[in-house]
């Protein structure tokens, strides 16, 4: 297992992306989520260099925008991605609920990835619960593909300044803590005070048009579940600035999809 630095990386996974129509700042921020991902061992390069191939048939607009279908309250929004490219479409996301809850002092997002080619679980929505996580929020991430009563969920909390953790309901053992219990009170409180209960329920039911649920949560309206997450088995979130793991089969599947787009880093994965 090597370890490389993370910059060059995503500036090569970058120009590939502009060279694909996507604007500079779109594919700069997604090219990051990419590097999140495989900083906490999901191995997003196969499922990153489909979406690539997805642009190359028409299926995803690289300069497509987001969509707000509508507003509920101060702090609760629904989006439609459309057919952008899902890690810009989601970090602009996560920045819209940054401003809103900096405001309104929470804040909730109901996404529709209508393309299908969005994340495949919780755990694959990381980096954009990281996102929108800090001192005084904690982040929330589910499926709404999941049953009513047990969706798919991951959160985000910063245990210290320089610890940000996530907790996975699915991957980790919670048996003998409350959390589930506590999890699924703070989303019925949230969704009924952000006003998206309606959206919520429909979109579990549409299987046409697969969502997801990003909440930023105040810690301090959320005491309960902000201390059971405190206690449970949970990740270490490596800093943005922190090398990136990559195992052989990583480093050449990552050179593949660049090499085949013209990025050639040989010196840069052979040194």
């Amino acid at each position: 297992m090597r370890r490389l630095p993370r910059k060059p990386l995503v500036d090569a996974v970058s120009r590939v992306l502009v060279r694909q129509g996507m604007f500079a700042a779109d594919a700069g921020v997604s090219a990051e989520r990419l590097f999140d991902l495989l900083a906490v061992g999901v191995d997003g390069i196969e499922w990153f260099g489909g979406l690539i191939k997805k642009i190359e048939l028409g299926e995803i607009d690289p300069r497509g925008q987001l969509v707000q279908e509508e507003k509920t309250g101060d702090s609760g929004v629904v989006f439609d991605a459309g057919p952008l490219f899902p890690p810009a479409a989601l970090t602009k996301v996560c920045k819209a609920i940054e401003r809103s809850a900096a405001t309104t002092g929470s804040a909730a997002a109901i996404v529709s990835m209508r393309n299908r080619f969005g994340p495949a679980s919780p755990f694959d929505l990381l980096p954009y619960c990281s996102l929108i996580t800090d001192s005084r929020f904690i982040g929330w991430a589910s499926s709404l593909a999941g049953e009513v009563d047990d969706p798919p969920t991951l959160f985000t909390l910063r245990r210290t300044d320089d610890e940000l953790v996530a907790v996975d309901l699915q991957r980790f053992d919670i048996d003998t803590s409350n959390l589930p219990h506590l999890a699924i009170e703070s989303l019925v409180r949230m969704l009924d005070d952000i006003g998206l209960e309606d959206v919520y329920a429909a979109r579990q039911e549409d299987d046409s048009a697969p969502s997801v649920l990003l909440a930023a949560l105040p810690k301090s309206e959320f005491s309960a579940l902000a201390e059971a997450l405190e206690d449970c088995e949970s990740k270490v979130i490596p800093a943005e600035d922190d090398p990136i793991p990559m195992n052989d089969f990583r480093r050449t599947s990552l050179r593949s999809m660049l090499s085949s787009h013209g990025v050639q880093l040989d010196e840069f994965f052979d040194g």
